[in-house]
């Protein structure tokens, strides 16, 4: 099954906990431009 999922203005720690407790084992990113000037948590280097 595939679910896709926007981070919005969550914390990285936030979305990772809400990923858990949906049972998420695997989060791809597929982004062309891997990037956020705006929330650079998750930015290519942070993830």
């Amino acid at each position: 099954m595939i679910f896709t999922v926007g981070h919005s203005t969550r914390h990285q720690a936030e979305l990772i906990a809400i990923l858990k407790e949906a049972g998420v084992e695997l989060l791809v990113d597929v982004r062309r431009f891997p990037g956020s000037r705006r929330h650079p948590q998750f930015g290519q280097e942070a993830l």
